[in-house]
């Protein structure tokens, strides 16, 4: 494919959840990898959304739009952020999180340094089922 067209990866995903309310509604988290023609696999972007809300009239498919980001080197000596860049440019490997709890977490993540990776898109069917019964409505 080239980079221009995307990546089609069409796979289902068969999830059973269970909430008592709305509140810590489930979210996706995405890590999305790519492999380079030397075949070195290099981290292409993080991402997290909400689960989309179930519709009203049964499972109709929602599209969803995933921003992704990764971390980026930074430092305050100008020279020191180009010799990082090329040296990722040469030898390859993007910098990635030690703890993946920083993915879906805001607390933290305010504090690194990130550029942006692109955009995944999801196109997914929810269906519930009792939320009536629980007092949910939608």
């Amino acid at each position: 494919h080239n980079a221009h067209d995307g990546v089609i990866w069409s796979f289902p995903i068969d999830i059973h959840l269970s909430a008592q309310a709305v509140q810590g509604w489930p979210k996706i988290a995405l890590q999305v990898w790519s492999v380079d023609e030397y075949g070195r696999k290099d981290l292409a972007g993080y991402g997290t959304c909400f689960l989309p809300l179930p519709s009203r009239v049964g499972a109709i498919e929602q599209t969803i739009e995933v921003p992704t980001w990764k971390p980026s080197y930074w430092h305050s000596n100008g020279f020191m952020r180009f010799y990082q860049q090329m040296r990722q440019v040469v030898m390859g490997g993007n910098p990635v999180l030690r703890d993946d709890s920083l993915i879906h977490s805001n607390e933290s993540r305010f504090r690194l340094h990130t550029i942006s990776a692109g955009v995944v898109q999801l196109r997914l069917m929810v269906v519930s089922r009792r939320m009536a019964a629980l007092g949910i409505k939608f």
